[in-house]
């Protein structure tokens, strides 16, 4: 998975690993509007023209991931044995896509990216290949660090069918 990932841009990162999280939520049994929301944002990501825009929408939601305590509704949905742990794996989810928002860019959302997708294959959670949800992935050459180009709604569309 290491060399597959490489080849997707912060944009891509974001939007898998929002697929990710939204599969740990299912694992440990927690379904909630709130997550959803935030999943269904954190996707945009691959058609939002004005990234911190994207950023400011996603600071209003109920669950933003950015080191806020947990909506009520969630706490009591999370068993207290696991809020550490939720927490952590929600603000690493949001982090990739915030981690070179406002400066250079840098090998960070890749490694949030990294240590997110081994925190949750250690506990077991299922994750869609990358290869299902990116066809090209094999093919592309392009290993760059940038933010990578906006999806048209159409690519947008089938890619979200795919991964939530």
């Amino acid at each position: 998975m290491t060399e597959l990932y490489e080849k997707l841009s912060i944009r891509e990162l974001q939007a898998y690993g929002s697929s990710c999280f939204g599969r740990y939520c299912n694992q440990i049994g927690l379904e909630d509007e709130a997550v959803d929301e935030l999943c269904e944002h954190l996707v945009s990501i691959l058609i939002a023209s004005d990234l911190p825009s994207w950023e400011s929408d996603g600071n209003a939601l109920d669950l933003c991931g950015r080191g806020e305590p947990l909506p009520v509704a969630i706490e009591r949905k999370v068993p207290a044995s696991s809020h550490d742990e939720f927490a952590y794996i929600l603000d690493m989810t949001v982090e990739i896509g915030m981690a070179d928002m406002y400066g250079a860019l840098t090998e960070a959302p890749r490694e949030v990216f990294s240590n997110l997708i081994e925190r949750l294959l250690n506990k077991g959670v299922k994750l869609l290949r990358l290869e299902s949800a990116f066809p090209d992935l094999l093919s592309r050459t392009n290993t760059d660090m940038c933010w990578g180009e906006l999806y048209s709604m159409e690519k947008f569309l089938t890619l979200k069918n795919k991964l939530m």
